[in-house]
């Protein structure tokens, strides 16, 4: 199968070190298109240390209890919680300015502003997004990074007008702060039902996230490091080649495009053509590529005003050693599962074994994101264990131990089954032109295809807002930066936020020094990543799997760059760079501070056992009565 890159080029004139600045930071280009290098020790606030995760009340250990070197640990930009930050922005966004990225404060984004609000989110002629220096602009300063994710971004912005509107409507005494507070609480309620009852099953497979049962102030969701520099990064290897605007028969109503081609598209070109409707119905129709340890040539080998280059999977790894990242091994043996004896334990694919033993030398050197996408899939599901672990860990950790959970809310009830029975096409349906849908965009269907035996469609629902004096939901007001959600520690997984991680840091010094002598990313990538398998079935993902789980990351994740350069060089003999061709890349901000004393007992909760649920400890609350 043909596979394209997902690039964009500076623009004409820019020095080597301003292409360093754009091209390292994972969080503003390519190498971040689906996860963000966040680092630091899974620790529970800013500047704590590496502890073991435990059951108990998590709260960080002393300053004194801290012996030895301090890891480093990244900063966390945005909020970590499935929040709608993503839509909605955050209080203090101005570390998030990038090249090309403009950002905004919730405030910025409403009509009339914070004061004389209307309730409604702005937006630009045809309901798309509004234009900031040519751009779309959004919650997440990343939003015009690609025409698929932009389209994500408006169908949530006209989601929450629809809401506003027919709130409105039946509740004529609301001020414009109420109808968007109560609008936000839907939208966000709806992000996480579409993130749990559609992308997890389809990524992980059925049941693989056990069933809510209530909030947990003893589960730690501090986002893990293995699980934004490894785990969240499947996403390069299904990336689809082309990205198109279909009409509601799926014929084409503008060019194809080369997704590389096409990021950072203008607004301008963004409306053109069916516009964000358009893109909609191609996320939907299109295949997700083979989910496996290979990446296009494109998002290899492309030269950027030579001598750079980028090469996506190169970065990907020397980010791992940037967050000192254990091997697949050491995070194996973390997790409580059984180490690889060798290659062939790995994957079921002898020449892939082959390559990686060439690449390596010995299984305790295999990275863990080029092992994670090697391993064998776990049944039914599209990743192997250790990526499954990984994310089925972080994916529970976030829903138990978030108080603001939508679950955890005290909903109208007729509300509450429109948010539990919500799916994306439900919100296509509602808010573009398109006319069918199937009823799980999350598998690919061909727009010809709709209707016919096998392929059930989408069914429009019944508005769920009712005349009454009463809101439809007595939630909690989330911040705009996402503190105040654990009543015991404000700042979890607030603005600022340290990444985490479950194995041990693997730094020379055991702090922030990289190790040397591991293999050459670029070596790694020829050798590995150039591989392709072709005889692999072809996924029956749609592209959203990929451009949701892009959202998703940029949901909760924006890594702090730091300064120092930590480029990869392409070795002697390489098939196509030039002997030194410079692979930028800029290492992470860290803090390696004393950790601070923070309330309560132990520090961690724990990462689950084999097949264990990471909120099953005792002290859980119940569920709230419906």
């Amino acid at each position: 199968m043909h596979r394209t890159a997902v690039v964009r080029t500076t623009s004409e004139g820019k020095s080597i070190m301003q292409r360093r600045s754009i091209f390292g930071q994972a969080t503003r280009t390519v190498a971040g298109a689906f996860a963000l290098a966040g680092a630091g020790t899974l620790a529970t606030g800013p500047g704590a240390s590496a502890q073991t995760v435990s059951s108990a009340k998590p709260t960080a250990p002393t300053a004194t209890a801290t012996t030895g070197p301090i890891a480093g640990r990244s900063i966390n930009l945005t909020t970590a919680w499935i929040d709608g930050s993503a839509v909605y922005g955050i209080d203090s966004p101005s570390g998030l300015a990038g090249p090309r990225q403009t950002v905004a404060t919730p405030a910025s984004l409403r009509e009339g502003g914070a004061v004389a609000s209307t309730g409604r989110m702005i937006t630009s002629e045809g309901k798309n997004l509004p234009v900031a220096n040519g751009l779309v602009l959004a919650g997440d300063p990343r939003a015009a990074e690609n025409p698929d994710l932009a389209a994500i971004h408006t169908l949530w912005v006209r989601e929450h007008n629809w809401h506003v509107e027919r709130l409105a409507k039946v509740h004529p005494q609301w001020t414009g702060d109420q109808l968007y507070r109560q609008a936000r609480a839907i939208v966000t309620a709806e992000i996480q039902q579409v993130t749990y009852r559609e992308f997890l099953p389809t990524l992980l497979g059925p049941g693989a996230i056990p069933q809510w049962n209530g909030y947990r102030s003893n589960v730690d969701p501090t986002i893990s490091v293995e699980f934004s520099v490894a785990a969240m990064r499947f996403g390069h290897s299904i990336v689809s080649n082309v990205v198109s605007r279909e009409a509601e028969d799926g014929s084409l109503t503008g060019p194809e495009m080369l997704l590389r081609d096409a990021f950072f598209m203008p607004a301008s070109e963004f409306v053109k053509h069916g516009g964000a409707d358009g893109f909609l119905r191609h996320i939907g129709s299109d295949v997700s590529n083979t989910l496996d340890a290979h990446l296009v040539d494109d998002l290899r080998n492309f030269l950027n005003d030579p001598p750079v280059a980028i090469d996506l999977a190169a970065i990907n790894i020397q980010r791992s050693r940037d967050v000192g990242l254990g091997t697949l091994n050491q995070t194996r043996v973390a997790l409580g599962m059984r180490p690889h004896a060798d290659f062939s334990q790995v994957t079921p694919d002898p020449e892939l074994a082959s390559r990686l033993k060439t690449a390596y030398g010995t299984i305790d050197r295999l990275d863990l994101w080029i092992g994670g996408l090697s391993e064998r899939r776990v049944r039914g599901a599209l990743v192997g264990e250790t990526f499954h672990r990984i994310l089925t860990d972080q994916f529970v950790r976030l829903r138990d131990g978030d108080r603001l959970w939508w679950e955890n809310q005290s909903w109208d009830r007729g509300m509450a089954q429109w948010i539990r029975e919500t799916t994306i096409a439900d919100v296509v349906l509602r808010n573009t032109d398109t006319k069918r849908m199937q009823a799980n965009m999350f598998l690919a269907a061909e727009r010809a295809d709709l209707g016919r035996p096998g392929v059930a469609l989408a069914v429009a629902r019944t508005d769920p807002h009712r005349a009454s004096g009463a809101p439809i939901a007595s939630t909690e007001v989330r911040s705009h930066d996402g503190t105040g959600t654990n009543t015991q520690f404000s700042a979890l997984n607030g603005v600022g936020w340290q990444f985490g991680r479950i194995g041990p840091a693997r730094f020379a010094d055991g702090v922030h020094t990289m190790v040397a002598g591991d293999p050459n990313p670029r070596t790694i990538s020829n050798v590995v990543v150039a591989y392709e398998n072709t005889s692999i079935p072809a996924e029956k993902a749609s592209a959203m799997l990929y451009v949701w789980g892009q959202f998703l990351t940029h949901e909760i994740e924006f890594a702090k760059s730091g300064t120092e350069d930590g480029s990869v060089f392409s070795p002697a003999g390489d098939p196509v760079l030039a002997t030194g061709t410079m692979i930028p890349m800029t290492r992470l901000a860290v803090d390696t501070s004393t950790p601070p004393a923070a309330p309560g007992g132990a520090s961690r909760p724990t990462t689950p056992p084999p097949g264990g649920n990471p909120g099953a400890a005792s002290g859980a609350n119940p569920p709230p009565r419906r």
